[in-house]
């Protein structure tokens, strides 16, 4: 007769997803694969995981911060064909309501910012997407000093923003890991932002936030990141002025005078970075040069390379005089340019061989919103293309548009809790963070906490 406990079936575990894994049985079960298919694994995690991951031990902590491991990770993010590690970063301006409020209170009132952001992917692919408010560090810093010029974004790279609050004092901020440190001041010799070479002031009841003409940009040669300043005073009556123009070195953490420059940047939009340059749409003044009565205005790109910290200059594309607005840009590999010339509709251009001026190319036009026909053509940018062949088109603090030139398509985008807007930035989640020691020591920590 077989006894009973030759009948029991034996028990069987239950399955384990990969949710129910914690920081420490995920290390049990993968201590016994190589060192590169344990690293091929974490760099594949989102950034809020390994975070976490840096916790549980320190060869973990050690791999995870190391700089072949984040270079690793940084590339499969930046190369991922679906971008679903890239973020559209906005600046978002506040909505006020004067109504009835005494004197007092408008002479005192000072504009808070906030940062926002949504995937970029969802963009292209739901008809809505929601914008989430950043954890944004330096906001206690501009509302503790009443900055009265705003935030604005200089540039992003390698997941790095670059920040101007006030005149200028520059931060470098990672959202994706909440760190955050202060530069020091550029000290310029010569007044920034005047009235009449650009056009434009600070404004409390309008709220014009001065995009000035800055750069940020990673020096691939030196290893090295850097921040462009140009600041220059009125134009005087021959149409010159006073030039000066300062570069920041993160690796010496110090600014110095850079000269050469061809001209000053007479339109504020931010430095666009592309083949390790930065470049501006500028406008040269040639009045000075004719005998006639009349003003000549030539649109014109200018660079600086971050590697050697020379000059340069380029034509652009549209063949017409006059104040047009060159708005640049970065689409897939290329050098792009946004020219309005008739008010009424965009050329969009690529530059498809690097530095050749026969090389534009007319990639498509876009007509003006009904609701925009009229209002100038200031803020609008292309801002990204996808591998379909759809463009990503903003207005700031207005619209988003997805254009199809193919299938001569356009559909707007709904944006949930964008507000209004008045810097744009796409930057891809990393774990990059050059400086070694400061204040940011405890940051990990804090992420840990928020999430």
């Amino acid at each position: 007769m077989e006894s009973e406990a030759s009948h029991q079936q034996p028990k069987r575990n239950k399955s384990i997803n990969n949710s129910q894994l914690s920081p420490t049985s995920m290390q049990d079960l993968i201590s016994y694969l190589p060192p590169e298919l344990v690293t091929e694994i974490l760099s594949r995690l989102p950034i809020k995981t390994l975070l976490k991951f840096k916790c549980v031990s320190k060869s973990w902590l050690d791999l995870i911060s190391s700089p072949k491991f984040v270079k690793f990770h940084l590339s499969l993010n930046t190369n991922n064909k679906e971008h679903t590690h890239h973020k559209f970063l906005m600046n978002c301006r506040p909505t006020y309501n004067f109504k009835d409020c005494s004197y007092k209170v408008l002479m005192n009132y000072h504009p808070t910012y906030n940062f926002k952001d949504c995937s970029l992917s969802s963009l292209y692919n739901e008809s809505s997407t929601e914008a989430k408010e950043l954890d944004y560090p330096m906001k206690s810093y501009a509302m503790h000093r009443r900055v009265p010029y705003g935030d604005s974004i200089v540039g992003s790279a390698n997941g790095l923003i670059c920040l101007v609050i006030g005149k200028m004092k520059f931060f470098l901020w990672n959202p994706s890991i909440r760190k955050y440190q202060q530069l020091p001041d550029p000290k310029t010799s010569v007044r920034c932002f005047p009235r009449r070479a650009y056009g434009f002031g600070y404004d409390k009841f309008h709220d014009y936030t001065p995009r000035g003409p800055y750069g940020f940009g990673y020096d691939e040669f030196h290893d090295d990141y850097k921040v462009v300043c140009f600041s220059n005073d009125d134009l005087h009556d021959d149409g010159s002025c006073e030039l000066e123009v300062k570069i920041y070195s993160l690796k010496s953490d110090s600014w110095r005078r850079v000269d050469g420059c061809p001209c000053p940047v007479q339109q504020y939009f931010s430095g666009t970075f592309l083949n390790g340059k930065l470049h501006w749409g500028t406008l040269i003044d040639k009045s000075r040069l004719t005998t006639a009565n009349k003003r000549i205005v030539i649109p014109k790109i200018i660079s600086i390379d971050l590697a050697d910290e020379k000059w340069g200059e380029m034509e652009q594309p549209c063949d017409q005089t006059g104040h047009i607005n060159l708005g640049l840009g970065v689409l897939g590999n290329d050098l792009s340019v946004s020219c309005n010339c008739s008010h009424t509709h965009l050329d969009f251009w690529v530059m498809k061989e690097y530095g050749v001026k026969e090389s534009w190319t007319k990639m498509f036009t876009l007509k003006y919103p009904e609701h925009r026909l009229g209002k100038g053509t200031q803020g609008l940018i292309c801002l990204h293309m996808a591998n379909e062949g759809e463009f990503l088109v903003a207005f700031l603090g207005s619209n988003f548009m997805i254009c199809n030139p193919k299938g001569d398509s356009l559909r707007y985008l709904e944006v949930i809790n964008s507000e209004r807007f008045s810097n744009l930035e796409i930057y891809v989640e990393s774990l990059v963070w050059p400086f070694s020691t400061g204040r940011t020591e405890d940051a990990t920590k804090k992420v840990l906490k928020g999430w």
